[in-house]
C-alpha cells in the first residue's frame, strides 16, 4: 500500500502554523518583552530620580537566558557616577529597597493590567472569535495564560523567593565594578 502525500497541503499547513509562529516570537515577544523591560529599568530610574539618585539605562537585553528559562530579558539602569553610586549605597535600606524593588512592581502591575484587559476581552468575544476562528481563539487564550504565568513566575521568583532571580534583594551596589 502505497501513501500518496500532497506536497501542495502540506507546505499550505507548515506556514498555516509557521506564520502565526513568526507573527508571535517575533512581532508580538520580542517587542513586548523589550517594552516590559524597558518599562522595568525606568521604574528604578524614576524612584531613583526622587530619592536624589541620578540613574540611567546602561542596557536592555530581551534574548532568553539559556541557563535560567525564567530570565528572558534584563536590562542595566545604573548610576550615572561612581559619587551617585555611593549615594545610594548611603540611602537608608527603606530607601534602597523602594529603589530596587521598583522594577518588579511596575514589571508585575504592567502585566497584571495586560492580563486583565485579555481576560476582559476574551470573556466578552469568545463566541465572536471561536466561531470565526478556532485558532486565532487558542492563540488568545493561550496569551492570556502566558500573562498569568509571568505575573505568577513573577511573584514567586523575586518576591516571595528566599533567593530572588533579579535585584530584589540587592540592597548595596559595588560601585568598582560598575565604573572600573
Amino acid at each position: 500500500m502505497k501513501i500518496k502525500v500532497d506536497t501542495k497541503q502540506s507546505i499550505i499547513r507548515f506556514f498555516k502554523f509557521i506564520i502565526p509562529l513568526f507573527i508571535l516570537t517575533f512581532v508580538i515577544a520580542y517587542p513586548f518583552l523589550f517594552f516590559s523591560t524597558y518599562i522595568h529599568e525606568v521604574a528604578h530610574v524614576n524612584v531613583a530620580g526622587k530619592n536624589n539618585i541620578s540613574m540611567i539605562i546602561r542596557n536592555i537585553n530581551y534574548i532568553p537566558d539559556i541557563k535560567n528559562i525564567l530570565v528572558w530579558g534584563h536590562g542595566g539602569a545604573v548610576p550615572i557616577s561612581e559619587k551617585e553610586c555611593q549615594k545610594f549605597n548611603n540611602l537608608p535600606v527603606q530607601q534602597r529597597k523602594e529603589i530596587t524593588h521598583a522594577g518588579v512592581t511596575w514589571s508585575i502591575s504592567i502585566f497584571t493590567l495586560f492580563f486583565i484587559i485579555s481576560l476582559t476581552l476574551l470573556i466578552k468575544y469568545w463566541k465572536f472569535v471561536l466561531k470565526k476562528s478556532p485558532f486565532w481563539f487558542s492563540f488568545w487564550i493561550l496569551i492570556t495564560l502566558l500573562f498569568f504565568a509571568i505575573i505568577i513566575f513573577g511573584l514567586i521568583g523575586n518576591v516571595f523567593s528566599q533567593d530572588p532571580l533579579n535585584d530584589w534583594n540587592l540592597k548595596y551596589l559595588n560601585c568598582s565594578a560598575i565604573f572600573p
